[in-house]
């Protein structure tokens, strides 16, 4: 295995990237040992990292040069030498410095305009990291308005050679020092004055245009740096553009670092720029009106979460304060969103407003949530088992829920009260619930067959009178409403029965089971991007897909129980099943492939609902309600 540190750092944490390899048995694990300044060698304290390459992110206690070493384990069990005592230097190194460096400059008091230029001397001095650079700053008169003048110089002393340019009077000058580590001097006063006179001695003289005076700078402050996502999922990529301009006067002396971000991996493909020792870089000479782009892309890690932040950091070769450029991803975690350790059946988002969220569950009733499903409160309706809930799509204080044995229940304030409506019923025993998204007030109803025999319902009236609809003996477990406007397309998945469809609005039905091989169904989802495509979850056989309004189907998913399936706007198909085991309990569908969406091994319980926001992805889980996003 190999480490590899930053030269130089003034902040934490250190970046410490790693490589292992191992052509037999293959990498196991990787621990991170440091060797303090002073100190001896000693493991990191870091969990061990497993693959085959990674980066681990130390921070240091105190300043000084810290060693970095790794030390792989592979599949067999052998271990590479761990470093030990107060000596090696390991694979790397990395000088800590948060201390600014000082530097001073002396110029001579009295100087003569015809002379020429003014020599400024000076000498600069940093214990740890050594100076980097420094910067000669001057006012005019009593102004102390301090201005750069100057190209930036190398070294520890040097001179700077300075034309007065706004004439006879008196001049102040000060050096600003920065540090390999990037720590920058602070001053508050001069270190030196020189009072400029003419030739006959006087120096009070002063013409109006060269008070005026500006020098000639360099300017990169119209430079950006932009990501081509706001938040993305673990595992995908993040594309930055860095745009660098010169607006000034003189030509720019540009270096650029942009380290690469935390929880990322480059990727290849850098244009414009080039990669050195964990960062991207680009120095080059920018004319005044002139631009340079550069371009490159990263991989976010499996394990990342938060927020992925990119700094880079651009100097211009003349002021010593460096330009910074930010930008930040949010990265979408599954997180849990409350209503622990209830098991939620249904989840349905108010159109008119997403903020506006019903949740069923199993044994508590309905809740709410008025924050796009980050809390939640309990509403009137309490121990029900409410497996479906449904809300009106113009009106988000109307709201529809089914229990097992109490029959329909509506409300009109929100969920601050809750009457039944079973006129026209003679099944208390409910299943599915399905609001015509274009028309309020046609509702379709799901009834188990077992007591009456019965199975669809359909209310034209808000829920106050329901109609039988047909499918006798067959228990409607879940309905789909075809969204095109003036579509009276409906489906209905039953229990071991498979799939029917109406185009009628439920006045007719037709069996449409052409391959599909499971006719247990918990749930049907049509795609609003495209209504012929429908998809199936069922108990045996995982998600089954039509792409021709269910005369004919082909299954997608392998021998696993999907208990739910949802499709999002944008046409994108997401599965809920059984992640207790191996925490993959959401699936999502991308170019024809399923896979998990995210893995959290004894975190993700077992999806049962999904609904969508402009922002998150819920999940009505066996453990409350969870969400996906950033």
């Amino acid at each position: 295995s190999q480490a590899q540190s930053p030269d130089y750092a003034n902040s934490t944490p250190i970046t410490v990237d790693w490589t292992a390899a191992d052509a037999t048995a293959g990498v196991s694990t990787t621990l991170l040992y440091v060797r303090p300044p002073g100190g001896s060698w000693t493991d990191s304290g870091l969990p061990a990292q497993t693959g085959n390459s990674g980066a681990f992110y130390y921070t240091p206690p105190s300043e000084g040069t810290y060693y970095f070493q790794t030390v792989s384990t592979d599949q067999a069990g052998n271990q590479e030498t761990s470093p030990s005592g107060s000596t090696g230097t390991g694979d790397d190194q990395t000088i800590y410095d948060t201390t600014p460096p000082a530097s001073t400059a002396s110029a001579p008091a009295i100087f003569s305009l015809s002379s020429g230029a003014i020599p400024i001397t000076w000498t600069a001095g940093d214990a740890l990291a050594g100076v980097g650079k420094t910067c000669l700053q001057y006012a005019f008169e009593n102004t102390h308005s301090w201005a750069y003048t100057l190209p930036c110089q190398m070294g520890i002393s040097g001179t700077f050679v300075y034309t007065p340019t706004h004439g006879i009077g008196t001049y102040y000058f000060r050096t600003i020092a920065t540090d390999r580590a990037g720590n920058l001097e602070k001053k508050t006063g001069a270190d030196a004055q020189t009072r400029v006179q003419d030739d006959y001695g006087y120096s009070c003289y002063l013409p109006l245009l060269l008070r005026n005076y500006s020098p000639p700078v360099p300017d990169l402050s119209t430079s950006t740096k932009t990501a081509d996502k706001e938040a993305v999922n673990a595992g995908e990529e993040i594309a930055y553009t860095l745009e660098i301009r010169n607006t000034g006067t003189v030509t720019a002396d540009v270096s650029l670092t942009d380290p690469i971000p935390a929880q990322t991996t480059l990727m290849p493909g850098i244009q414009g720029c080039s990669y050195d020792n964990g960062q991207v870089i680009w120095n080059g000479s920018l004319p005044p009106g002139q631009s340079h782009t550069c371009r490159f892309t990263v991989r976010v890690n499996d394990d990342a979460g938060g927020s992925i932040v990119n700094i880079a950091t651009l100097y211009d070769g003349f002021h010593p304060d460096p330009l910074t450029l930010r930008a930040e991803t949010s990265v979408r975690t599954w997180r849990q969103g409350g209503l622990n350790g209830l098991t939620i059946y249904s989840l349905a988002v108010c159109p008119a407003d997403a903020d506006i969220i019903y949740a069923g569950s199993k044994e508590n009733g309905v809740f709410k949530s008025s924050d796009g499903g980050r809390s939640w409160s309990a509403t009137a309706l309490a121990d029900e088992m409410a497996r479906g809930v449904a809300v009106n799509p113009v009106d988000c204080n109307t709201a529809y829920a089914t229990s097992w044995g109490q029959g329909v229940f509506k409300t009109t304030d929100g969920g601050a009260t809750w009457q039944p409506k079973n006129s026209g019923l003679d099944e208390m025993l409910l299943y599915a619930l399905a609001v015509d998204p274009n028309n309020s007030r046609v509702i379709y109803l799901g009834t188990n067959s077992y007591d009456h025999g019965h199975g669809l319902f359909k209310s034209s009236d808000g829920g106050e009178h329901w109609t039988f609809m047909g499918l006798p003996n067959l228990s409607v477990v879940t309905i789909a409403v075809d969204p095109t406007p003036g579509s009276q397309v409906v489906y209905a998945g039953t229990w071991e029965n498979g799939v029917y469809k109406s185009n009628d609005g439920g006045a007719s039905w037709t069996p449409v089971n052409q391959g599909l091989a499971d006719p247990n169904i918990y749930i049907l989802a049509v795609d609003p991007t495209d209504t012929d495509v429908v998809y199936a979850a069922t108990y045996n056989h995982g998600v089954y897909r039509s792409a021709d309004g269910g005369a004919n189907w082909t299954r997608e998913w392998p021998d696993r129980v999907a208990y739910t399936v949802a499709v999002d706007g944008t046409g994108i198909a997401y599965a809920g099943t059984d992640g207790t085991s191996d925490g993959a309990g959401l699936w999502k569908r991308e170019g024809g492939v399923w896979a998990a969406l995210v893995k959290q091994p004894g975190v993700a319980p077992t999806v049962r609902s999904i609904a969508f926001t402009p922002d998150l992805l819920l999940a009505g889980t066996t453990d409350g309600v969870w969400w996906y996003g950033p």
